[in-house]
Order: structure tokens, then sequence, then C-alpha cells
């Protein structure tokens, strides 16, 4: 009834102009792949480096930029508390790119987007902010908390061992400044 305004007529398919649709799937597909690669990549790392299952977890969208160009933004999440986990972050971070680039050399890992993030129950110990003198002093151990029984002791200055020389008196003079020339 209403074909002359264009109703009910079917369109001729071109099978041979495959058209930007056939494009996105492909890079719709390709960024899918990569998102399940850095989750399987992620366990594996964390089996491998004998971080507890469940411990750090992530998330993995796309970026689409300016140039038509899209980046992965991996958000690693931490769901479980444990204190060695920041401390070894950029290095949990360094292991997963190395690990993507051994299973897909083809792809520069590096250029991905790294973040960190803290699930809601992730059971973090500390409930408020220290005072504002925690971070313009030295503060001693026993107000550091449990953070203090987890740092490593000092390293001494030179690694040779003591000697009977250390501490003889010496007759030198103090150093003087010259005139300059």
């Amino acid at each position: 009834m209403l074909k002359f305004l264009g109703f009910g007529r079917t369109k001729p398919v071109t099978p041979a102009d495959p058209g930007p649709s056939s494009m996105m799937n492909d890079t719709m597909q390709h960024t899918s792949t990569q998102r399940e690669l850095v989750r399987v990549v992620l366990k594996d790392t964390l089996r491998l480096n004998g971080i507890p299952p469940g411990t750090i977890g992530c998330e993995v969208t796309v970026m689409s930029r300016k140039t038509a160009r899209e980046e992965l933004f991996v958000h690693l999440i931490i769901l479980k508390w444990n204190e060695a986990v920041l401390r070894y972050a950029p290095v949990i971070q360094q292991e997963l790119i190395k690990n993507l680039d051994r299973f897909d050399p083809e792809v520069n890992h590096a250029n991905y987007i790294f973040s960190w993030r803290f699930a809601a129950e992730c059971e973090y110990p500390f409930k408020s902010m220290p005072a504002p003198e925690f971070w313009n002093t030295k503060v001693e151990a026993a107000k550091l908390g449990p953070v203090a029984a987890t740092l490593p002791a000092p390293k001494p200055k030179f690694d040779l061992p003591p000697s009977d020389r250390d501490n003889m008196p010496s007759d030198f003079a103090p150093t003087q400044a010259g005139p300059m020339n």
C-alpha cells in the first residue's frame, strides 16, 4: 500500500563493498581478544609469582583516540588487602607487561595504560588519615604501626666489613677552599 513512499521495498545488497562495519567487527574482535589475553596473563603472572588468587583482579576497557587508534586501559584492582601488593605494584605491572610481550610479541603492550584501584571490600586496615605531622617529619616505628614492622632494615653506607681503622683519629687539617683561577 505504501510502496510508493519506499516502505516494503528491499534494497539490493552488494557483497563487494565490505564498508566500515566489517572493519569495526575486526577491531572489536581484536580488542576483545586483547582483553581476554590481559585477564589470562594476569592470572598466570600472579600464579607464577605465588600471589594468592583473588588478591588482584582486572578490568580492561578500550579508549578511542582522535587519531582513530584504540588503546587498552587496564584497571588492576586490589580485591584483598596485602601490604606487599602495594610495595611490589610496579614490579607486578612490569611482570604483567613482560608476560604479555611473551604471549603476543606483535603488540606493544608498553603503550597500554595501567591504573591501580582498590575494591570497596578489600579490607584495608586503616580507617582514617594520620595527623599532618606524619607526612612532614620522621616518625618513630611505634607510630607507624603495622607498616614499620614490614619495612626493611636500612643498608649500611658501604658494603665493606668493619675494620680496626674505621675509627682512627686523623691528623689531617680540614680542607679549605682555594682561589679560583
